[in-house]
Parts: C-alpha cells; sequence; structure tokens
C-alpha cells in the first residue's frame, strides 16, 4: 500500500466515518455491518455496470466516505494486479455490453447462462474497481442479475460453488467461474 494514500491512516487502516484505528476492530464492524446489509439489500434493477457502484454504496456507505466511488489508484493482491484505474473507460462499455447480452439473451439452458455470468464476474474481478470490499459487491451484483433472468443463486461461504469462486477468482479463470456460477444456481 502507498503510504502518500489519503484513503488510509498512516498505520495501514482505512480511514472510515466510525473514526476506528484499528485495522482488525474495523474489518470486524464491516464484516457484521455488510452482512446485515446484504440481507436488507434494495431491488437494485441491473442495466449497466453503474449498478456495481449503488450497490458498493450500499454495503459500505455507513463505513468510507469513498464507498460506491471508483479507486483512483492501481491495486494489486499478491501477484494479481487489478485492471489499471486509467483503463476504467474502456472497461465500462464492455462490462455494459455483456450485462446487456445476459439481460436481453433467451438463454436455452442454465449452463449457457452460467458460461455468460462467470465470464461477466470473471471480468468484473479483474476490473476490480473499489479500494475494498470487490467479492461481496460484484457477488451480490451477479446474483441479483441472476435474479432477473430467473435463477436463484447462492454463494454461501460454506459452499462448494464459493471455494470453486475463489479458485477462480485467484486464478483468473472464466471457465472455472462458470462452473462455480452454475454450482450455485438454484435450479
Amino acid at each position: 500500500m502507498n503510504p502518500r494514500d489519503d484513503a488510509l491512516l498512516p498505520n495501514g487502516t482505512f480511514k472510515n466515518k466510525i473514526h476506528i484505528t484499528d485495522q482488525k476492530e474495523l474489518q470486524e464492524l464491516e464484516y457484521r455491518v455488510t452482512k446485515l446489509k446484504y440481507r436488507t439489500i434494495p431491488n437494485y434493477t441491473i442495466t449497466d455496470i453503474d449498478a456495481l457502484k449503488k450497490i458498493h454504496e450500499w454495503l459500505f456507505g455507513d463505513l468510507y466516505p469513498w464507498a460506491g466511488q471508483y479507486r483512483t489508484i492501481n491495486l494489486s493482491k499478491g501477484a494479481t494486479s487489478f485492471m489499471p484505474y486509467e483503463l476504467f473507460h474502456e472497461a465500462i462499455p464492455y462490462l455494459n455490453k455483456q450485462i446487456k447480452n445476459l439481460n436481453t439473451t433467451n438463454y436455452p439452458s442454465a449452463r449457457l447462462f452460467a458460461t455468460d455470468l462467470g465470464q461477466l464476474l470473471t471480468d468484473i474481478n479483474h476490473f476490480h474497481p473499489f479500494r475494498e470490499g470487490n467479492g461481496r459487491t460484484q457477488r451480490l451484483f451477479i446474483t441479483l442479475l441472476a435474479i432477473q433472468s430467473g435463477y436463484e443463486m447462492h454463494f454461501a461461504q460454506s459452499s462448494p460453488a464459493y471455494d470453486l469462486y475463489m479458485k477462480a477468482s485467484i486464478e483468473d479463470s472464466a471457465e472455472l467461474m462458470a462452473k462455480a456460477v452454475l454450482d450455485s444456481l438454484k435450479i
């Protein structure tokens, strides 16, 4: 992390609306708040990638002043570098095209739907538009998109589909992600 990053306290903890300075304490509160928010999400209609910002704002807005705003720094996690923020303007039309396709295609099978949804999820994971909370936000976004298409979807952390989702995210594999999505669909 960049020590000159204005979203961070000197100890690396995110600046937050509650003024918590201990990273572990903030992470525990973030988990509890987002878990509650996850259960009470408004019924957003997913028509484009801007819905991702609304969902992020809903989940993290009580904690962070930058919730719902795309990051303005480059991020990496381990050996994975996420899309440079300077390229977001190129990614957004591509992601919107995928969302439009998912919303307008009459899929003949859950497998084909899961393939396209898995590709979108992989691309959003690489897009990684927020400072924190990308995984939770994108899983909720994809779940709402699936509901719009008539599918029930569950990515519970205790499920094999979640483990496969995590592996697909780390390996940046659309094929594994499609399988994780298919395994999470209630057909």
